[in-house]
């Protein structure tokens, strides 16, 4: 028979945990309180404790969203599901922005002024072109739009997809999709 520390229940828990059950809030007999151990200083917390908690378990929750699939969550180009909340691309300024299973990210560029043909090159980066499907299409003022154009078919380039073409008037609209996070960085070149 095992023999039973004086103070603990027959199972090996400590008494107090029996005071804590009931409700009783005074100590177990022969049981004193004594000063902290060396080093551990009773009393508040330091001030602005409270904010390096927060700031830390917000950077836990931003790693633990982005160590699933490998993108952040947060895409500052959102909502833009549709041509009327689509994100404007302005040529020479790249956008990143990440597309998670079953999202749709829409973006339109306005062909530049002047009479003519006006060339142009779209380039998606991404570290899985295959996973993106890139649809590049034109609305024309008067005449319609389309999400496809004919001829304009993304090329792959190694970290990414181009669709190069032109437009004389109108607006040029990209639209990617993927069955899989992914984190993506979009640009147009109007030449």
């Amino acid at each position: 028979m095992r023999k039973q520390r004086e103070g603990a229940l027959s199972d090996g828990r400590p008494e107090r945990w029996r005071t804590r059950r009931a409700g009783v809030t005074a100590a177990p007999a022969g049981f004193t309180a004594g000063p902290p151990p060396a080093g551990l200083t009773p009393g508040p917390w330091p001030a602005g404790f409270g904010l390096v908690l927060t700031l830390a378990l917000a950077v836990l929750l931003a790693a633990a969203v982005v160590g699933c699939g490998g993108t952040a969550a947060v895409d500052t180009n959102e909502p833009n599901d549709g041509l009327t909340t689509a994100t404007p691309l302005v040529a020479g300024t790249p956008l990143s922005g990440a597309l998670t299973a079953g999202d749709l990210d829409m973006f339109t560029s306005e062909v530049p002024a002047g009479a003519g043909d006006h060339p142009f090159v779209v380039t998606l980066t991404c570290d899985d072109p295959a996973s993106v499907e890139m649809d590049v299409g034109a609305s024309l003022p008067g005449v319609g739009e389309g999400i496809t154009w004919p001829g304009w078919t993304p090329v792959v380039t190694g970290d990414g997809l181009e669709v190069a073409a032109g437009l004389r008037k109108g607006t040029v609209i990209v639209v990617l999709r993927s069955g899989s996070d992914v984190a993506y960085t979009l640009a147009i070149d109007w030449r």
